[in-house]
């Protein structure tokens, strides 16, 4: 069963990294895996990070952590276009025949003090 409805609250323009708890203790280190940020469920992909930019770390439950650069969270996830900075996002093992979600959230992307350049 996948973690459901973590939640990732952070800047617009920042680097960051979405950590992702997976629920049980198979290590996930040789899956393919999609990380995929969506305005809304079931809607079109603004961002989608492979397992080669990933890193995984624990003994279980597993981490897996996202890194999302500051030219994604400030200009493709862009406050201008989405003002109010709510994403989806889901972790999904994209290996052919064992497809499966191991994490989802939400992301909320707020408007720093200084501007974005």
């Amino acid at each position: 069963m996948p973690v459901l409805n973590q939640q990732w609250d952070r800047f617009h323009g920042e680097d960051i990294t979405i950590s992702l708890t997976g629920e049980d203790n198979t290590n996930p280190t040789a899956y393919a895996m999609a990380f995929t940020v969506s305005r809304y469920p079931g809607g079109s992909a603004l961002l989608t990070i492979t397992q080669a930019s990933m890193t995984v770390s624990g003994s279980g439950p597993y981490v897996i952590a996202v890194p999302l650069t500051r030219a994604q969270t400030g200009t493709t996830l862009a406050p201008a276009t989405y003002p109010d900075g709510v994403f989806h996002c889901d972790l999904w093992r994209t290996d052919s025949g064992s497809n499966l979600c191991i994490a989802s959230g939400k992301l909320t992307l707020k408007d720093p003090v200084r501007a974005v350049a």
